[in-house]
């Protein structure tokens, strides 16, 4: 099971999902850059869930602190438009996927089932 954190101005963002059923154990819950990276540094995070426009104004720069300094989490943009600047910089800076809010809950559900599998791929390589 792993631990996701929902970094968006949203609070109530995604509360019907099964995030169980997806493999999440925990998710801790950011609404500005400050609170997430503060949580970050706390709290254990495998799976950041991020809106990069606005009210979460930052999102990039804190994609960008996280690469830098917890390399191991994987990223989803989860986000209320596509801009291409902002497409083109998140796959710069390194993501697991970029989708749309008006995307359904089921292409999200997959791109966590992704990450997840993902993640699980990694762990049992490091244990090769």
């Amino acid at each position: 099971m792993y631990n996701l954190m929902i970094a968006d101005g949203s609070t109530d963002t995604l509360n019907n999902l099964e995030w169980t059923q997806l493999g999440i154990k925990e998710i801790h819950r950011a609404s500005n850059i400050q609170e997430a990276q503060g949580y970050l540094r706390e709290l254990p995070v495998d799976i950041l869930l991020l809106d990069i426009k606005r009210p979460f104004i930052g999102g990039l720069q804190l994609l960008s602190w996280v690469r830098e300094h917890y390399p191991h989490i994987r990223t989803i943009i989860y986000t209320a438009r596509a801009d291409f600047f902002d497409v083109q910089q998140a796959m710069r800076i390194g993501i697991s996927d970029y989708l749309i809010k008006s995307t359904s809950h089921g292409e999200l559900t997959l791109a966590i089932q992704r990450v997840v599998q993902d993640l699980k791929r990694s762990k049992e390589l490091s244990l090769i």
